[in-house]
């Protein structure tokens, strides 16, 4: 197992050691790292640990708190216990009565969403924010990694107990159960789980590298789009990354649990989607098409599946692939824009499939780099263990061919 997986069980991460062995083939020159899909956080943790500076960003607020729990420092670890008990102790045990709104009722019976929040909202008041109106979602980019670490013992709590409705597809979970068949742990119960995931957490923590990160090379995590990265022009040194699958995973529905802890509210839920690169769902709006014009692979796939006989091809599906290639588009082009001139960028990704026709994306995202100006400089294919072939997320598209193989690729560009 992964050590980014010891942290977060991600069904989309990398292996450390790949990003350690690109991390220290880098020259001494490359002090700022930057991941635009920081994901669970393995770029970041791995170029911290390595005294390097580095940028991580995501959209999606839970891989925010993931990511920069794991930057904390293993000195710290001493006093978590103590911070767990204090917490524990201080949490009411006759809560008020939980809002309407709140997505933890979406499982929970409202009495232990009302114990589960008491303490969030603790470790909201002593670490984040002491106005306990405030949400955590909306500090995210503040969170220390003390605090964030005891959110990712709350993430591990909620999904302990949600057990009963997890699958065997990892990028799901059911939802809106009917409420005589909610969960309905006791106060006892939710901090047995949460002490027991702060006792494992402290363990990750103790055995990290991140001692004392060198001052000169700042690391931070902050929420943003790939598509609208907030640094200067030619900022940065080195991009290692994977880009979002084109397997129409729901990343939000994903980490739902963990952004119902959160505070994300029922509301709110399709907008977070929507904003996804790679989300199923497909907002309303003109798709805009003039970037294909460049692009003779991309435009080749989308005739096929338009053309496909398959239900929805000509319609669903072609939005899904034509709002996916564009969004690719739009966030290499920003890749390109704070890439420093000669500034080594490395991808990562698994090809796929539409039914039974083959997603390249090596060839596509290798042919939007050139077209942002990225310089091709190498690349590597590697043949994807089972347990890590996303090739197709639907079991249903399986009947269109005998297999599903799947190919990982390494692409090294450079920035222009």
């Amino acid at each position: 197992m992964p050590a980014s997986a010891a942290w977060y069980g991600y069904y989309a991460g990398y292996a450390d050691n790949f990003v350690a062995d690109i991390v220290a083939a880098l020259p001494v020159s490359a002090e700022t790292i930057m991941d635009p899909w920081n994901g669970s956080g393995t770029t970041t943790a791995i170029a911290t640990a390595a005294s390097r500076g580095s940028r991580g960003f995501d959209i999606n607020p839970a891989a925010v708190v993931i990511a920069t729990a794991r930057l904390l420092r293993s000195d710290v670890a001493g006093s978590m216990a103590s911070l767990t008990e204090e917490l524990l102790s201080s949490a009411s045990a006759n809560p008020d009565f939980p809002v309407d709104s709140d997505l933890l009722h979406s499982w929970f019976s409202p009495q232990s969403v009302g114990l589960i929040r008491s303490l969030e909202r603790r470790a909201f008041q002593l670490l984040v924010n002491a106005d306990a109106r405030d949400r955590a979602i909306d500090s995210v980019g503040d969170i220390s990694a003390l605090a964030a670490v005891v959110y990712l013992g709350l993430f591990r709590t909620i999904r302990t107990l949600l057990d009963p409705f997890l699958g065997s597809n990892p990028t799901w979970i059911r939802r809106n159960i009917n409420p005589r068949n909610r969960l309905r742990p006791s106060q006892d119960t939710i901090h047995q789980n949460f002490r027991q995931a702060m006792e494992a957490l402290t363990a990750l923590v103790e055995a990290s590298s991140q001692d004392y990160p060198d001052k000169n090379c700042p690391s931070s995590i902050a929420l943003a789009s790939s598509t609208d990265l907030p640094l200067e022009a030619s900022s940065v040194d080195a991009v290692i990354t994977s880009p979002p699958y084109c397997t129409r995973i729901d990343y939000v529905v994903a980490t739902l649990p963990e952004l119902a802890v959160l505070g994300l509210r029922a509301n709110e839920l399709k907008g977070l989607r929507d904003k996804m690169i790679g989300t199923p769902t497909i907002p309303g709006g003109k798709l805009e098409t003039d970037f294909l014009a460049d692009c003779p692979m991309s435009t080749q796939l989308l005739q096929e599946i338009t053309a496909h006989e398959s239900k929805a091809s000509n319609g669903y599906y072609r939005k899904f692939f034509l709002r996916y290639l564009r969004g690719m588009n739009e966030s290499i082009a920003e890749i390109s824009r704070v890439a420093r001139p000669g500034a080594p960028v490395v991808f990562v990704v698994q090809d796929s499939y539409y039914k039974e026709i083959r997603v390249d994306l090596a060839s596509l995202i290798g042919e939007i780099a050139e077209v942002q100006g990225l310089t091709a400089v190498a690349d590597h294919n590697f043949e994807v263990v089972a347990r890590r072939n996303y090739a197709t997320i639907n079991p249903r598209s399986r009947v269109y061919r005998e297999s599903t193989p799947a190919t990982e690729s390494v692409l090294i560009m450079a920035g222009e």
